[in-house]
């Protein structure tokens, strides 16, 4: 079921959305050049311009647009968020001499994407699992990062070829076109604490799946 719904994402991601994106612009761009030119058409005049019924037409074409592309956004960006957070509970396993592999779960604890950082926090503070909060906090500046409004996830996850532990802060920002923070610590847990490893930016059209940095 997850595999049907990441091609859907993917989908939207790199198929719908640009080739969406590029036919409107190109038909509101074909239908103001065919207006302008049915204005000047038979006329002597060097300085012939669409009449008022012409240029009304090309504004509700270009309000059309807009409208267009402001309901778009949050989908673009609901979807990466989507894309990003079932990415990282979908892990592949290489084992065996003929190069077996398997898909596995590495997250141990998720809090879902909100736009309430202080909620994640909280949830990070009060869990089970340690999350190092401390270690976290001396390199994100949590107020500084929601400045500019988002959705964070965090993820506990632990790796099977490896066996390292790790956290990873996704911070989804609400923009025109996705943009993702990732932000990775690796937990060092005989020494107990978590050191920043990672704090890289995803911006569209990179793949979302670069949400897990490990």
């Amino acid at each position: 079921m997850d595999l049907i719904l990441l091609v859907v994402l993917y989908t939207v991601y790199y198929l719908v959305f640009p080739v969406t994106l590029i036919s409107i612009v190109w038909w509101v761009w074909n239908k103001r050049n065919t207006m302008i030119g049915t204005a000047a058409f038979g006329s002597n005049k060097k300085d012939s311009s669409p009449s008022k019924d012409d240029l009304g037409e090309i504004k509700k074409l270009e309000v059309f647009f807009i409208v267009f592309l402001l309901l778009f956004i949050p989908v673009m960006n609901i979807t990466s968020s989507n894309l990003s957070d079932i990415s990282m509970e979908r892990d592949r396993f290489y084992f065996g001499a003929m190069g077996q592999s398997v898909i596995y779960n590495p997250v141990n604890e998720r809090i879902a994407p909100t736009m309430d950082v202080d909620s994640v926090l909280e949830q990070m503070e009060e869990s089970y699992e340690e999350w190092y909060l401390d270690d976290i906090k001396a390199e994100v500046d949590f107020e500084d990062l929601s400045r500019i409004p988002g959705r964070l996830a965090a993820y506990h996850i632990t790796k099977r070829d490896t066996e390292w532990s790790h956290i990873v802060l996704n911070y989804h920002y609400i923009s025109p076109l996705p943009i993702t923070r990732v932000i990775g610590f690796r937990i060092f847990e005989d020494e107990g604490f978590a050191s920043l490893e990672v704090d890289r930016t995803i911006v569209y059209p990179l793949d979302p799946a670069g949400s897990d940095p490990f």
